[in-house]
């Protein structure tokens, strides 16, 4: 711990070193550091809803079932952080549904710290589609990030 009075100032050289410096008298000089994404982990790892639960939500289970690529866009939005727009996930997915999903349903796990579970995210949406999607929405809502906004 320095003294009161005294101070650390740092300088790097054009040659890339860095050197230290304490002087007396001189303040503290920083820089300043990139900020950390807080990234919310659910501790235990599992899922607040289940893959079969599709009539906890009947409203997006009757969306999903007849527009999958809406369900779908809404979801992307919001991993994506708004990088990719409904509407263009939306175009995607209606081209090739379950290779497209199933990196998003990754996604969603890493966000969260979710276990792949009951099977790999490839077999769920592979098999289940309309089930995965719905999860996914309700596992959304659940941590309170409504899809539908793009919250």
């Amino acid at each position: 711990m320095l003294p009161q009075n005294q101070g650390v100032t740092s300088t790097i050289p054009s040659n890339g070193s860095f050197q230290s410096n304490v002087a007396t008298g001189m303040a503290v000089q920083s820089l300043p550091m990139p900020s950390t994404p807080i990234k919310v982990v659910n501790p235990t790892g599992t899922w607040t809803t289940d893959l079969f639960d599709c009539m906890e939500d009947p409203t997006n289970a009757l969306i999903t079932a007849l527009f999958p690529s809406v369900t779908f866009g809404q979801i992307a939005d919001v991993l994506d952080n708004g990088h990719t727009t409904c509407a263009t996930s939306g175009i995607i997915y209606a081209f090739a549904p379950c290779l497209v999903s199933g990196p998003y349903r990754k996604k969603l796990r890493q966000r969260f710290g979710l276990v792949e579970a009951p099977a790999s995210d490839r077999i769920i949406h592979f098999m289940f589609e309309p089930c995965a999607l719905r999860q996914e929405y309700r596992e959304l809502n659940n941590r309170r990030i409504n899809p539908a906004l793009g919250d």
